[in-house]
């Protein structure tokens, strides 16, 4: 504590000082901000959450809707007033199923109306687990998602099909990549650029991207 003496007080010095505001550190206000709306409630989510960006602000949504239903899910939320100015991003995947009918047409449909309605997507085909194996490999051929579970399982020593997508096991999805050693999160984005590249003269269902 600092002590003054009392002859001092009434010199003009002094009385500035008094009137001084202590000093405040300036408060960061996030130059963007960005709500993601994606398909899984879990693994896409999650990640995402725990994804270390402090320029900008960030928002996850899992809504459990793939596709078309997704993009329109995007879109009514898109209007809402709290949303206006974000940069609205939906995240799903194509989870090539045989049985659906016109599954492909969804999908393929879904990535050209977000675009034409102003909404961003980031797709994955077949599904959002190759994002991670792109972490590790390159890879251009087509594998259903049943062999990227296979394959993390073999890198991550779990029973992957069984565990993934389980509320605890995706909250450490980020930290998982990034302690590893053999994971590179460059690398993988540099992989799925090259990925998307090679086949953008292909429609969405008939590539394999993240």
């Amino acid at each position: 504590m600092s002590y003054t003496k009392p002859t001092d007080r009434n010199k003009s010095w002094y009385k500035k000082t008094l009137g001084k505001k202590p000093y405040q550190v300036g408060k960061f206000e996030p130059s963007k901000s960005f709500l993601i709306v994606c398909e899984g409630e879990n693994t896409e989510r999650l990640y995402f959450e725990m994804f270390p960006v402090v320029t900008a602000s960030i928002k996850c949504i899992g809504l459990g809707a793939s596709r078309m239903a997704l993009v329109k899910m995007a879109q009514e939320l898109s209007k809402q007033t709290e949303n206006k100015g974000k940069e609205i991003w939906c995240v799903f995947d194509y989870d090539y199923n045989a049985n659906v009918i016109s599954i492909a047409e969804d999908f393929n449909h879904a990535v050209t109306y977000a675009q034409k309605i102003g909404l961003k997507s980031a797709y994955s085909n077949d599904s959002f687990e190759l994002w991670f194996l792109l972490h590790y490999q390159f890879l251009d051929a087509k594998l259903s998602r049943f062999q990227y579970y296979t394959r993390l399982s073999e890198l991550w020593g779990v029973n992957y099909e069984r565990e993934g997508k389980r509320y605890d096991f995706c909250k450490q999805l980020f930290s998982r990549l990034e302690k590893d050693p053999k994971a590179n999160l460059s690398q993988a984005i540099e992989n799925a650029r090259k990925l998307f590249e090679k086949q953008s003269d292909l429609l969405p269902a008939d590539g394999f991207v993240a």
